[in-house]
């Protein structure tokens, strides 16, 4: 009976490998079919160290003859990066089939106890990669990376980024470059592996930092040709569209060039079973399976998203050198042709363009973001300017326009800075610098702006009619400088819309007064509020006047209303009528009610204010009934046609006691009217004025007008000189509080905040403010610096 020897067989170690690489090489040449042989052939070399490390030896010789084949065969392609990255695929995908077939040979050497091996000897997957990128790659790189920049320069002249053949080239050739240091250490690695897995990274960076440094520089190139050849047709507007196109041409190119293709180079990421493990896990419970199975799953996809952030941060990192070489070459480099092509874009306004400008202007330094912002600012300056200016040269007595051309303009240029801007706060400070500049400029060469006049005027308007309570908005009050000259003609508006009773309705009237005192506080609206309440308390008094008749038993034959007002509050300058005749009717109520308030208040005087007044008079003698309202100066002149149908210039004059240029604004007012006729152009004492008889009007009930005088540059230079003067007062009073409170100041910190307390009424001048403190320092108010100090002291 024969017995089983335990001894090793002896076999020839060269022809056993020989029949192991011919199944190899058939898988590297695309044939595996003969993978699942490639186990039962090598596991004959895991008997000990040596037939390992033969095994290991022959590999790599036969491997490196393999790969000094296909660079041959690369080299003598015409077209290099399509049968590069066609030798590279396969290879790649070859070599995993190996490294999975093989895998009994990695996991005997790792097992090994002979240490004189294990640090010299990687895997068969590290002998694959190390030939490849030694033999091809290093050889090829200047050659493929020409290659991949004119491939990348042909693309940004098609301006067309697609995933045809050639792109897909250019994709795996460079994947190739970069992708194949990026293999993560695996379960079963042990230290070694892991010292490899370093050395492999610390390639991969290099690789990074040389790909990086050639696309920058060729993208240096590049744009330096594309900036001469733009700028030679000479279109700045087109030139910023071109910035931003080539902006977003480099962010596809570079995203599309670092998309990981699945079928192409994720071989090493993918682990087969072999036959050992499948045994194993018939063994295992399905639990374990599972969880196992999970895990590796997870693994798998925790390596492949490291992987692909790895390579964002790569696009990334090389777009922002990008972003800086465009900054560098096509705006700093040429500053004045890219100003002027901001200005020409700004001017379209074409919404569409701009925010593609801002999304690619907004990736380089601030500096570039203000030069836009400073341009827009002129633009929106300019055009505010132009528009305002025509409305009041053509209708300057019609405020609405005025106000409404600048709300519209601020609307208008608000949404493009949301749309193209995004809101930016460098375009939101330009917009509200711009908005500032138009609306306190100085139209046509007035003196003064007339924004603030015209803006009480619009809302004296608005506070008149029903509804419009949307339009009760103080936007562009927020904007105005002279905030104290407007103060002063709402004043007058508010003050005539109580008294005439045309404000409709005292909610919206103190819903204004509210929105100002939350703006500029409660001493800006103080005269408002003074206003208002003095309506209130002379309501009351009017409904105690009535009580009084009452029990008198008296009863005026017309309706009797007193506006009672406090003279300091009220923006009223009394008008001197020394000896004005007032008509009988009117004198009798007057008399009356100024019994009833002297009883009431001893030591207070009234003083009628007769150009404030109005009367409403009944037209008896005309075919239809009218009512005419009309001021007192005209109720007196009418008055004296009641026994007369005709009446000179000059008994006028002496009838009503009226100063000549008073006589004159009302009875042109009543003969505009046509209520009275004079044929004469010029009026002179014997001029004959007759009462119409035949007046007709289409209103039952209408107001006579009271012409206005014509504004004259005499009148603005008045105004201005007035305005100059209450400013100085209050800059004084202004000054003398700070001084108080902090005892001592040096002089620009003492402009700097009154400048910062006066913003609220108006925007005060340096050379204002420095003539208010010569005033203080003359009266002694303040003392002035002493010798080699700039310290004023608040004197006691």
């Amino acid at each position: 009976m024969d017995t089983m020897s335990l001894a090793p067989k002896e076999y020839d170690i060269d022809k056993e490998f020989d029949e192991v690489w011919r199944i190899i090489n058939d898988i590297l040449t695309e044939d595996y079919s003969g993978y699942h042989e490639l186990f039962n052939k090598t596991v004959k070399f895991i008997d000990n160290d040596y037939t390992i490390h033969k095994f290991m030896e022959k590999f790599e010789h036969r491997i490196e003859n393999h790969v000094k084949l296909l660079n041959t065969k690369i080299s003598a392609a015409d077209d290099l990066l399509y049968k590069y990255s066609i030798c590279c695929a396969s290879f790649y995908k070859g070599m995993h089939w190996v490294d999975v077939g093989c895998d009994i040979i990695n996991r005997t050497n790792d097992m090994s106890n002979d240490m004189s091996f294990k640090n010299d000897k990687p895997k068969l997957r590290d002998i694959g990669i190390k030939a490849w990128v030694k033999l091809v790659m290093e050889s090829r790189k200047p050659s493929l990376t020409e290659e991949i920049m004119k491939s990348i320069n042909n693309f940004r002249n098609e301006c067309n980024i697609n995933y045809d053949k050639e792109w897909k080239i250019l994709q795996q050739t460079i994947n190739s470059f970069l992708g194949v240091m990026t293999k993560p250490v695996r379960k079963h690695d042990t230290v070694d592996d892991k010292e490899n897995e370093n050395e492999r990274k610390k390639t991969y960076s290099e690789l990074c930092s040389d790909f990086r440094n050639d696309y920058v520089a060729n993208a240096n190139i590049y744009y330096k040709n594309f900036v001469k050849k733009t700028k030679s047709v000479h279109r700045p507007e087109l030139y910023l569209e071109e910035i931003s196109r080539c902006y977003e041409m480099e962010k596809k190119i570079l995203d599309s060039l670092f998309i990981q293709e699945e079928e192409v180079f994720r071989y090493f990421f993918k682990f087969e079973k072999n036959e050992k493990e499948k045994k194993e896990e018939k063994i295992k419970n399905e639990e374990v399976i599972k969880k196992e199975k999970e895990e590796k799953e997870e693994k798998i996809k925790k390596e492949e998203n490291e992987e692909k952030e790895e390579m964002k941060r790569l696009s990334t990192i090389i777009l922002e050198e990008v972003i800086k070489e465009l900054k560098q070459t096509m705006v700093d480099e040429n500053i004045g042709y890219f100003r002027e092509g901001l200005a020409i874009l700004t001017k379209k306004e074409d919404e569409t363009v701009l925010s593609k400008v801002y999304d690619t202007l907004k990736l380089f330094k601030e500096e570039t973001l203000t030069e836009l912002a400073k341009i827009v600012e002129k633009h929106i300056t300019d055009i505010g300017i132009k528009s305002l200016e025509k409305i009041d040269r053509d209708n300057h007595d019609n405020p609405i326009d005025f106000v409404n051309e600048a709300l519209s303009i601020y609307s208008k240029y608000s949404n493009m800075i949301y749309v193209c801007f995004k809101d930016n706060h460098y375009f939101i400070k330009a917009r509200d610098k711009a908005i500032c500049s138009f609306l306190n400029a100085k139209h046509n060469n007035r003196g003064i702006s007339m924004s603030a006049q015209y803006l009480a005027k619009y809302y004296d308007k608005i506070l008149k009619e029903k509804g419009n309570d949307d339009k009760l908005d103080i936007t562009l009050f927020r904007y105005l400088d002279d905030k104290d000259l407007f103060e002063r003609y709402y004043a007058k508006y508010l003050a005539k819309r109580l008294i005439s009773g045309s404000s409709h309705n005292s909610d919206k009237e103190e819903k204004m007064i509210s929105k100002f005192k939350e703006n500029c506080g409660y001493e800006y609206c103080r005269k408002f509020q003074q206003i208002y309440k003095d309506k209130s308390i002379s309501d009351d008094l009017n409904s105690k006047f009535v009580e009084h008749l009452k029990v008198k038993d008296k009863e005026f034959h017309y309706k009797f209303v007193p506006h009672i007002a406090s003279q300091g509050s009220w923006p009223f300058s009394i008008i001197s009528t020394p000896g004005f005749i007032l008509p009988i009717t009117l004198e009798e109520s007057l008399s009356e009610f100024e019994g009833f308030y002297n009883a009431l208040f001893q030591g207070k005087k009234l003083t009628w204010v007769y150009d404030m007044s109005t009367v409403d008079v009944q037209l008896t003698y005309t075919k239809k009934y009218y009512i005419a309202t009309m001021s007192v100066f005209q109720s007196a002149i009418l008055m004296q046609f009641e026994s007369t149908e005709e009446l000179t210039y000059s008994q006028l004059l002496g009838a009503t006691n009226l100063k000549d240029n008073q006589l004159l604004r009302n009875l042109n007012g009543l003969i505009e009217q046509k209520i009275l006729i004079c044929n004469a152009s010029h009026l002179h004492p014997e001029t004959p004025i007759r009462l119409n008889l035949m007046f007709e009007n289409k209103k039952a009930k209408f107001k006579v007008p009271l012409p206005q005088p014509p504004r004259t540059p005499a009148k603005e230079n008045e105004d201005k000189v007035f305005l100059d003067k209450e400013r100085m007062f209050y800059l004084e009073a202004v000054i003398v509080r700070i001084m108080k409170a902090k005892k001592s100041m040096t002089r620009n910190a003492l402009v700097e905040e009154t400048i910062n307390q006066a913003r609220s009424r108006f925007c005060p001048g340096v050379k204002l403010i420095n003539k208010a403190i010569q005033r203080l320092l003359e009266k002694e108010y303040i003392e002035g610096p002493e010798k080699n100090s700039n310290t004023f002291k608040y004197v006691a």
